[in-house]
């Protein structure tokens, strides 16, 4: 359920522990109109980017949709049920309904995300509660960081008058958050950039005593013996990751280069093999259609010479024959041609 409203990343919050004195000294480092916190010598440019608790950072303004003309009447919510302590003994007994869903998500957005300065959870959150489908289309990081700004301006603007304020509203552990997240100081040594998402999950007690501590140890604050990671750090090392980056990629496509070279020359080879092989049978094949037409050549040629010697010796044997066979076939013409004159004389 609250991961499906977009709030998955406040499940996994390490801890929700302000350290007030810090947390009043950056506040007053912090100019609410700019956006910038001036610490340590440095200036941070704070936006409402989602990195921090994991809220949505796109979408409908949530600010939009609230309306101050919402009777808490209309959800059946008593107004004694409208803080914090009230909200979470009825959560803890109630079963899973839709008044469950409605109730849990006005002590989220009232605890965590947009905090009042009362005991009392702002009633203009009641009008969220018709609008339960589109919770999850809503930028809850942008309405968590202008309620911080708008605490923060509230906050210095009575200080500047006199006026003693005992608590600072809203979500200002924010606040808290940017500023640890920007310290060097061995805890964590990775820039932003490499971090895992989203932060709220590393920053535990532990780990904000120790940034505390080593703060404080070194003159607090408004100190310049405190290391910092800025933007400029951030786009360097960004530019170093990208041309690592870059190489691995050009490392990887020679090593593609590489086995696409090898893998062509094995086809090569293989080809080379198979036309070799091919050709020399076709050679072969040849030789052997000659070598069988050479043999049908010598017979012919054989069959031919003996056929001459027998005509030469014929011709030498029969030439005296061939004058007295002429001269018999002479007398034997005139010997028909006078029985048929006879022949005709008788009739």
């Amino acid at each position: 359920m609250i991961t499906s409203w977009g709030f998955g990343g406040l499940l996994h919050a390490a801890v929700y522990s302000l350290r007030t004195k810090v947390v009043e000294d950056l506040v007053a480092c912090f100019n609410p109109d700019t956006g910038i916190l001036s610490v340590h010598g440095r200036s941070l440019h704070m936006t409402y980017a989602g990195f921090l608790l994991g809220l949505p950072s796109s979408g409908v303004d949530v600010n939009g949709i609230i309306s101050h003309t919402t009777s808490h009447e209309d959800f059946g919510i008593a107004r004694t049920s409208l803080t914090p302590v009230a909200l979470y003994d009825e959560l803890i007994q109630m079963p899973s309904s839709e008044a469950f869903k409605r109730k849990l998500l006005l002590y989220i957005v009232g605890t965590v995300i947009r905090p009042t300065g009362n005991m009392h959870i702002s009633t203009s959150y009641l009008s969220l509660l018709g609008q339960m489908d589109e919770i999850k289309t809503m930028n809850w990081a942008k309405f968590a960081f202008e309620g911080m700004l708008a605490a923060v301006r509230t906050y210095k603007n009575g200080r500047a008058r006199g006026i003693s304020n005992k608590f600072i509203d809203s979500c200002i552990w924010l606040l808290q958050l940017f500023y640890l997240e920007h310290l060097a100081i061995g805890i964590i040594h990775q820039p932003i950039i490499d971090r895992e998402l989203p932060r709220v999950t590393f920053w535990t007690d532990s780990h904000i005593t120790r940034a505390v501590k080593h703060v404080k140890q070194h003159g607090g604050v408004g100190t310049r013996t405190v290391d910092m990671f800025t933007p400029a750090d951030h786009a360097a090392h960004t530019e170093v990751y990208d041309i690592n980056e870059l190489k691995s990629k050009v490392v990887a496509l020679q090593r593609e280069v590489d086995f696409l070279r090898s893998h062509v020359t094995i086809s090569l080879t293989d080809v080379r093999r198979d036309m070799g092989d091919l050709i020399y049978g076709a050679v072969a094949g040849v030789r052997e259609d000659l070598a069988s037409q050479g043999k049908e050549i010598d017979v012919i040629r054989r069959t031919l010479h003996d056929f001459m010697a027998r005509a030469k010796d014929g011709t030498k044997i029969g030439i005296g024959s061939t004058e007295g066979h002429r001269e018999e076939e002479a007398n034997n013409v005139s010997q028909d041609h006078v029985k048929i004159t006879a022949s005709q004389v008788v009739i």
